[in-house]
């Protein structure tokens, strides 16, 4: 065996475990005034990818964080996607990411987050980005 053909294997398994399905788009956001309409038109975001995909926690560990005099718990989250599934390798800091299915826990159905870093590495298994909660 090579080293190639065990991060194919590997990849294979750790796509396995990933029983979650989500969606991640970039955009949207504020309206827009539309002068030829005299309305305001709302951006549609884009969807950059969906599909397979983990989420876990990075620990166990929670810091607590004082913002503008508000107390705010943050527990880091990691998401796996697919190596070689179209659309995981665009996803970018600032993209957010909605659980659509999660057959395991239905409480993660409808969470959303922000991706919080980028994935660079040689011998991956997953495409792994940190991730931060926006909704409860």
């Amino acid at each position: 065996m090579t080293i190639q053909s065990d991060i194919k294997a590997g990849q294979r398994e750790a796509e396995k475990l990933m029983l979650t399905t989500c969606t991640i788009t970039r955009g949207g956001g504020a309206p827009v005034f539309n002068e030829s309409t005299g309305a305001y038109d709302t951006p549609a975001p884009t969807t950059i990818y969906a599909g397979k995909c983990k989420v876990r926690l990075a620990g166990v560990s929670v810091k607590q964080v004082d913002a503008a005099s508000q107390l705010l718990t943050i527990q880091q989250s990691i998401l796996s996607l697919p190596v070689n599934r179209a659309g995981t390798a665009n996803v970018a800091p600032s993209d957010t990411l909605t659980i659509t299915a999660n057959p395991l826990d239905l409480a993660l159905v409808g969470k959303t987050f922000r991706i919080e870093g980028t994935h660079e590495q040689t011998y991956s298994t997953a495409r792994r980005y940190s991730i931060e909660r926006v909704n409860s």
